[in-house]
């Protein structure tokens, strides 16, 4: 069975971050995207952040991983919605 999960930009950018244990995490997360062992979610809002990154070395880095997901997260409304499933069922 193949796991699917919404990815922040925090998991993305702990590929790179200084920290090793968050950086060895990330990386072994986004090795089982490759292998699909998991299937990995971003919404618009990833993007947006990534795109303002600065540095266009680690911007392109970053938008590398991006490419390794789908791009059918919730955004706007729809996390709203979500949201409010959610608290339903909790």
């Amino acid at each position: 069975m193949v796991s699917e999960i919404y990815v922040e930009t925090s998991v993305i950018n702990g590929c790179y971050s200084k920290q090793v244990r968050i950086a060895s995490a990330s990386n072994l997360f986004f090795d089982l995207i490759r292998e699909g062992r998991i299937i990995a979610h971003v919404s618009d809002y990833v993007l947006v952040e990534i795109n303002r990154t600065t540095d266009q070395i680690k911007k392109n880095k970053l938008l590398d991983l991006v490419g390794l997901c789908r791009m059918d997260g919730p955004s706007g409304k729809q996390v709203s919605d979500v949201a409010e499933i959610y608290v339903k069922k909790v």
